[in-house]
Parts: C-alpha cells; sequence; structure tokens
C-alpha cells in the first residue's frame, strides 16, 4: 500500500510519523522547581558550571528586526515541514531566493504550482511571486506541488545574477479537496529557471521517486559545480501478520542527486537506495510499527568533495530506547559513503556533564536537526539533548520517553580529529531550551487539527565554512499559558528567534541574541502579533559584508487577511518576511572554548558490591578519563570493615589539570543471609471471619518478603513486609515467610489458632434503639465494633430515608442521638451499617 497523504500535524513535525513515539513524562514540583532561567541558572543545579552568557532582551516596544515584506501563498504547505530549505543566498551575485507555493486556488500561479521571490541586492529590495516555475502544476488534481526547496547556481562561476538559476524540487502528489485523487506521495516536482525572469529558460518534470514509495523530500543541497542533493525514504506501509496493525515501513534512506546538464541547461536526477539500519518496533503498545528513524541531512564543505550524512533514530538493539544521530562520510564527492559511525549521546563529555542527575543520566533526543561541514571538512550536527526517561515511576522499563522540563540542551555535536583521548567526537554547548515540546498558536482549518511549531533548529554557514551560526526557536515562562496548565509542560507557543555564532577556526563562541524580542510582530513570549516568530526559513549559507555575516530569514504570517488571531488558519493564505539584520561581526566571537569539564569517572566492577560478614573485601579502583588530559587515576577514599555488618560507601575523585573534578561513588554491602522471623501484631473480628495483622521481626535486613498463609486465607500470598491477612475458617493457620537478601534467604513457618464466629449475630445483640415507641428523640446505642465507620439511616416502611443520615466512627461502644421531632407518627425503620456488618430495628413515633 502506498504512504497516504500526511495530515497537517505529522508533516510539521520534521520527524514525519515517528516523532509520535517521542513522548513526554511529568516531572513532580520538586524536579518542576529546578528549571532553568535565561539568566544564568544551570538546568544541572547540582554541579556548577558557566552557562553560554545570553544578550539581554530589548526593552522597547517598536520593531527590533528590519522585516521585508515580501511574496504570498495560498497556505502555509510551504514552511510547514522544517526539514526543507527553500530559502538561499548566494553573496557572491547578491542574490537571495525564496521559493514557495503559489498564491492563488486557479489559473497561473496557484498552490498547485511554485513562484519565488528574489532579491539581487543582499535582501534589501525584492521581486516577488515570480513564475509559475511549474506551469502544468495544479492545486486541485495531479500534479499538486508542496513544500518546495531550492538553491542558486551560477554556471561557469557567473557573476552576473541574471545569468545564474534557481534549482528546484517539491514533493507532488493527486490531490483533490474532496478526496477524489488518491492524496498520496509520489515524488518530486523539479526544475530550474534563470533568475533575469525569462521563463522560456523555466523546465519543470514531476518525476516518480521510489515507484512513488516515499515520504516527503527534504535537506535539499549543493556541493558545488552544478551538483544538487536530496534526501527521501524508502515509505511502504505493510499489514503485521501477527497483530494486525500497520508496520510504517522506511528501510532504507533515498538519496537524489542532480547534475547540471549543460547541453539541456536543466538538472539531471538519479536516485540511490541507502540502508539506514534503523530499528522498527511497536513503541506504543497499539499493535503498529515505525521505523525509528527521526530525521536525516546531508551537508558538503566548500570544497565539494568532503560530505556527511547525518541521520537520527534508534539504530542499536541494545534494549536503551533512546535516539542517537548515526554519521556516514564521503570523500569523493558523494560517489561513495563510509560505514556508519554510532556516537552515543551519552557517552559525549558535554552532554552527559549536563543531564539532570535527579532524573536519569542518560540521554536522548527530540526534534528536527540541521547539518553543516565547515572548511576543514568537519560535521557539525545542531541537536537538542535532554534526560531520557528509561523507567517509570514504578520502575519498570518505558520506550523513547523523556523529561521535557528537565532543561534540555542545544548541542553541536561534532568531530575533532585532533582532540585524541577518544574524545574526537564531542558536544559543542550552545545554549539552554525551556520549550521542548512542540506548542500551538493555530490550527489547520476549521476542524480544529492543531499545527505544532518545534524549535526549528538551523545551522547557516560563511561562505568560505569558518563561521556557523545557529538559530532556533524557544518559548520563555508566560503567566498562566506557559507551563501550559493542562500538564505543565513547557510549550513553544509564542517563540522568540534566537541566534548564536561559532568560530570553528579560532574555537570561539558569540553571546546568544534573542533577535525578535519585543518586535511588534514577531516578538514571542505573548508579545507578538503574529503570535511570535513563526516557521522560519534559514538559508544554509550566509551573507558576508565585510566583517559582518548576515543570517538570511524567512518568516511567515498566517493567514494574513484575517485580523482575529483566533481564527487564522494554515489553509488560508500565508505572507512571507525577509528579515534582513539577522547578523554577527568578527568582534562579536569572545567566549573561548575552554576547559570547563571535569573528567568521567567509571568505576571498575559494579557499583554496588557484596561481601560475605567475615569474608575479604578488594578494592577494584577506578579510572577516569578527560577530553583534555587524556587518563587520570582517582584518588580512592573509605574504610570497609569486613567484619562488621552494615553499608559502606567508597568514594573516588579525579582532578584534571585545569581544576574541575568528579566525583563516583561505590555502595559496599557487608552482611549475612538473613534470619526469618515474625510475629502476630492484631486480631480483629471482621464479619464471619478473623483478620490478622502480621509483622516482619527478621534480622540482618531483609529485602524481599514472601509469605504463604494456607487454606481458607484471602490473600494466599503476600510479598509485603507487614501483610494483612483474612481467614472465613477457622482451626490451626500456620503461615510461612521466607526472607531473602543479597547473600541468601531463610524461612520460618509459625501456626496460630484461629477462630470465627458469625459477626452479624454479636452486632445485633450489641445493638439497641430506645426509647421505643417515642415522640421524636431516639437513642442508638452501639457496641463491639473496632475502629469502624458506622452510619445510621431512618427510613419509612417503603425504603424511603426521611432523615438525613448520622456517619460515625467507632471503637468499641458509642450512643448515636437521632432527631425525629419533625416526623409523622408511624412505623420506622432504623438501620446502622458498618463495614462487617449491619442490623435494623423497628421504631414507632407516636404524638
Amino acid at each position: 500500500m502506498k504512504k497516504l497523504l500526511l495530515p497537517l500535524a505529522l508533516i510539521v513535525a520534521a520527524t514525519s510519523v515517528d516523532a509520535q513515539s517521542l513522548r513526554a513524562i511529568k516531572q513532580d514540583v520538586s524536579v518542576m522547581q529546578k528549571i532553568y532561567s535565561r539568566d544564568g541558572v544551570p538546568f544541572n543545579t547540582n554541579t556548577p558550571r558557566l552557562l553560554a552568557p545570553l544578550a539581554p532582551k530589548q526593552n522597547k516596544a517598536i520593531r527590533s528586526v528590519n522585516a521585508v515584506q515580501i511574496g504570498v501563498a495560498g497556505n502555509l504547505y510551504t514552511v510547514l515541514n522544517d526539514g526543507t530549505k527553500s530559502l538561499y543566498a548566494d553573496d557572491s551575485v547578491g542574490t537571495v531566493t525564496f521559493i514557495h507555493r503559489g498564491p492563488g486556488d486557479t489559473g497561473p500561479k496557484n498552490k498547485g504550482q511554485f513562484v519565488y521571490d528574489i532579491s539581487k541586492d543582499n535582501g534589501a529590495t525584492w521581486t516577488t511571486n515570480v513564475g509559475p516555475l511549474n506551469p502544468s502544476g495544479i492545486y486541485t488534481g495531479t500534479p499538486s506541488a508542496r513544500f518546495p526547496q531550492a538553491a542558486i547556481f551560477r554556471p561557469n562561476n557567473t557573476t552576473n545574477a541574471d545569468s545564474a538559476y534557481i534549482v528546484y524540487s517539491g514533493a507532488w502528489l493527486d490531490y483533490t479537496s474532496s478526496g477524489g485523487g488518491n492524496d498520496q506521495w509520489e515524488g518530486d516536482f523539479r526544475g530550474v529557471g534563470r533568475l533575469d525572469g525569462n521563463a522560456s529558460t523555466y523546465t519543470e518534470s514531476a518525476d516518480l521517486v521510489n515507484g512513488g514509495y516515499v515520504g516527503v523530500a527534504e535537506g535539499f543541497k549543493t556541493s558545488g559545480n552544478g551538483v544538487f542533493w536530496n534526501l527521501n525514504v524508502n515509505y511502504r506501509e505493510e499489514t503485521d501478520i501477527n497483530t494486525g496493525g500497520i508496520i510504517y515501513y522506511r528501510d532504507s534512506l533515498i538519496i537524489t542527486k542532480g547534475v547540471w546538464n549543460t547541453t539541456t541547461k536543466t538538472v539531471d536526477w538519479t536516485e540511490t537506495q541507502f540502508a539506514h539500519h534503523a530499528l522498527v518496533a511497536d513503541v506504543d503498545g497499539s499493535g503498529s510499527s515505525y521505523t525509528l528513524l527521526n530525521d536525516f541531512d546531508i551537508a558538503f564543505a566548500p570544497d565539494g568533495q568532503t560530505g556527511w550524512l547525518a541521520l537520527k533514530g534508534d539504530f542499536l538493539d541494545d534494549g536503551k530506547y533512546t535516539y542517537d544521530p548515526v554519521f556516514y562520510k564521503t570523500t569523493d564527492g558523494g560517489n561513495t559513503w563510509g560505514s556508519p559511525i554510532y556516537v552515543n549521546l551519552t557517552s559525549l563529555q558535554q552532554i552527559y556533564f549536563d543531564l539532570n542527575p535527579d532524573l536519569s543520566k542518560v540521554a536522548t533526543t527530540i526534534n528536527a536537526s540541521d547539518l553543516s561541514v565547515d572548511a576543514f571538512g568537519n560535521p557539525h550536527y545542531a541537536i537538542l539533548a535532554l534526560s531520557a526517561a528509561v523507567t517509570d515511576q514504578a520502575g519498570d522499563t518505558v520506550k523513547y520517553n523523556y523529561y521535557p522540563n528537565a532543561g534540555i540542551g542545544l548541542y553541536d555535536v561534532t568531530f575533532d580529529p585532533s582532540a585524541g583521548n577518544g574524545c574526537e567526537w564531542k558536544a559543542v554547548f550552545l545554549e539552554q531550551v525551556i520549550s521542548g515540546n512542540p506548542g500551538s498558536r493555530f490550527t489547520e482549518d476549521q476542524s480544529g487539527a492543531a499545527i505544532p511549531l518545534e524549535s526549528r533548529v538551523n545551522i547557516s554557514r560563511s561562505r568560505d565554512g569558518k563561521k556557523l551560526f545557529f538559530t532556533w526557536l524557544d518559548t520563555d515562562f508566560i503567566q498562566g499559558v506557559n507551563p501550559d496548565p493542562a500538564d505543565n509542560f513547557y510549550k513553544n507557543i509564542s517563540p522568540n528567534l534566537f541566534g548564536k555564532g561559532f568560530d570553528v577556526q579560532s574555537q570561539k563562541l558569540t553571546i546568544t541574541k534573542n533577535f525578535t524580542a519585543n518586535d511588534a510582530q514577531f516578538g514571542g513570549d505573548g508579545i507578538g502579533s503574529f503570535g511570535g516568530a513563526m516557521f522560519p526559513m534559514v538559508s544554509p549559507t550566509t551573507i558576508l559584508s565585510g566583517t559582518t555575516n548576515k543570517i538570511p530569514v524567512v518568516l511567515a504570517e498566517v493567514d494574513f487577511a484575517q485580523s482575529n488571531f483566533n481564527s487564522k488558519y494554515g489553509t488560508n493564505p500565508a505572507r512571507f518576511y525577509y528579515i534582513n539584520d539577522l547578523q554577527f561581526t568578527d568582534a562579536e566571537f569572545t567566549e573561548v572554548l575552554g576547559d570547563s569539564l571535569p573528567p568521567i569517572i567509571t568505576l571498575n566492577g559494579n557499583d554496588t558490591i557484596v561481601v560475605l560478614l567475615g569474608g575479604t573485601y578488594t578494592e577494584q579502583g577506578a579510572t577516569a578519563l578527560d577530553c583534555k588530559d587524556g587518563t587520570i587515576t582517582p584518588v580512592v577514599s573509605g574504610n570497609v570493615d569486613p567484619n562488621t555488618a552494615g553499608n559502606y560507601e567508597v568514594t573516588y575523585i579525579a582532578v584534571d589539570n585545569a581544576g574541575n573534578a568528579d566525583t563516583a561513588t561505590r555502595i559496599v554491602l557487608v552482611g549475612r543471609d538473613p534470619i526469618a522471623n515474625f510475629n502476630k501484631k492484631t486480631e480483629v473480628q471482621v464479619g464471619n471471619g478473623k483478620r490478622l495483622t502480621l509483622e516482619d521481626k527478621s534480622t540482618f535486613s531483609p529485602t524481599s518478603w514472601s509469605w504463604s498463609f494456607g487454606a481458607g486465607a484471602s490473600p494466599a500470598i503476600s510479598y509485603a513486609k507487614n501483610p494483612v491477612v483474612t481467614y472465613t475458617t477457622g482451626g490451626q493457620k500456620c503461615i510461612k515467610l521466607t526472607v531473602t537478601n543479597s547473600f541468601g534467604s531463610d524461612d520460618t513457618t509459625i501456626c496460630y489458632e484461629v477462630t470465627v464466629g458469625i459477626n452479624e449475630v454479636i452486632f445485633n445483640q450489641s445493638l439497641s434503639v430506645y426509647p421505643n415507641p417515642s415522640n421524636g428523640q431516639v437513642f442508638v446505642s452501639v457496641a463491639g465494633l473496632d475502629n469502624e465507620k458506622a452510619t445510621v439511616t431512618v427510613m419509612n416502611t417503603l425504603g424511603d430515608v426521611v432523615l438525613p443520615a448520622i456517619t460515625r466512627v467507632i471503637n468499641g461502644s458509642e450512643t448515636i442521638v437521632i432527631d425525629g421531632s419533625k416526623l409523622a407518627a408511624g412505623s420506622y425503620l432504623v438501620k446502622i451499617q458498618a463495614a462487617t456488618a449491619t442490623a435494623v430495628r423497628q421504631i414507632s413515633i407516636v404524638k
């Protein structure tokens, strides 16, 4: 079966359908109070470290960005998928292009066609809605084009923008709003157009990719010299013969490569199946399975020869249930790719150090990522990492869960071949992120399907590849709204756009800038009239002006014709704005990546060791690795006396040359097997039986208990330390207790003589109601209850309750007074209901 058109909510998550398999775990108040602020509180509050400094928000209620209004699309199906690359800048010809869907429903430039906006003065002025590039596209019917991507190509390295071309590719399907089409992604709608706007240079082709078994392509890049790349997946649906559920199967990546044809003046495309080895699993018990491939990106160095593929998912059947990246490298321009390089996020020193120790020291990742390759051929993978929830509150294993409010870090996962000490793969901390969970301010249409907004992490690289610029969305605290009162999660509902620069040659960072704070339109955190910085599209390359790198960004205004913010829909026309002043100067790279991380200690052997009382304890030691200083020998402290029972701590401290220290602890348990013993704490008559409360009196610290109560017992067995058992038959009852600890087990059996009676009889005999007859005031005397709740109800002879019920907790005996002065003369029933018995008396009221 072919893949159906994804609902809007799933398209938005660049992770496609597998985004469903990531779920959030709610924290209790004590953990919630540890939440981070951008003022510098580390999300690992137990260990101080230097957080990246943040530029203060601008205190003005006017526009803080220079936004130029550009084109219009008929809906949001240009920008919803944050893996698509629709904005491209080439500062060698001073040109920026933004490709999007047409603005209309029918005719030229309809929503099934692609048009583009272009600036030939580095974004200052624009010509909009040029095209259509693919006039055979049609909104209702086939082929209907969506999610366009594009790059600029300069044949023969021309410096004349009018001689350059826009090379594009977008998804297409057979679509009708009434459902008459097959609504399935079929492949890519591709072509080129010269940037002088001459329609005779436009080419178009709605190509099947993988026979139509695909998703939405993303990650469109150029490696230079007229070579282009796009990524998709071999997407098939199969029925699981065991569960009857659907297997959403993506068994391989599809790498499509385009090469400029100098004769036809267009791009010829080929496709290659690339096995990614991601696992397939039913992670939520629904009976349907998903391939655990969460994201994919491609990028090349400026030389066009060294390139990297980065995939994110679960590729190793190791029972950890987390998402990690895997990388592939090419050194021959993508003709061949090396073996997979699996990078465990938890193993990266910076990420491991930043994880919240109150929750877990296991990392996972959420939301989409982005990839770039620097001038030296090294990858840079912008990724969000946070604490994985490996067990639930009961201690049971959970799959692909995470703690969104426990501190989320944005990192540059990169390879440094000169690092040594096994630390070639490392994570550079960029910034804290508050709202990792997708939020929503808009719906798709009147049906109310939410449009989620993720962090939309992007990288824009300088032309020479020596500077990288990271952008992302984040929403801070909003009173009464964020965190969401419904579940206490921080969500990206009204984001600002943030940015940070990294000079890979000098190894220096800039401060973090909040580009849109307090902007009249795009300001987040509940300020901007547009709802925040919506659906940013970022060029993979910057614009260099002197010593300043400008980051080309386009933001969207949803449903711009609708003035009522709460009635804006994603299926209505959207307007786009080019942001012209998101920039960093060379002088802003001031933060040196120093040595602020401690060594990581690894214990030899288990972190808990059991020693038999009177035996021998042998210290196994530990090792420590520091990415700067290499192997460090930890200092060991703590004494263990194997002749004295108890729990001992052995402490290991490792300090590197910069004074950064790490501490680890091993627990040593000295003891012996337990001696089982117990007694009967209480024995109470309950109904027609006896209830026994048993108390464990075992010695030498048992850690588990197993009780067997014999015939006539409820329950028959128990694993509680001090259980309660009820016998409904009398006689000798032999109870067996087995206790266990780390050293062994022991059991004992004790017998008791149990007698049971008819409690209803006893209860009836101990109950009296007087005077009878009465002129209104009635006394109910109760005896024989053991701290039990009793309820007195007065009814007429038809069973109707005529007075409010009276409830007491009675321990022994008590007299309850009933005020029946307002009752009419006649016969009534007084009923008393206890947990273990019921009794009824008839009384007469006389007037």
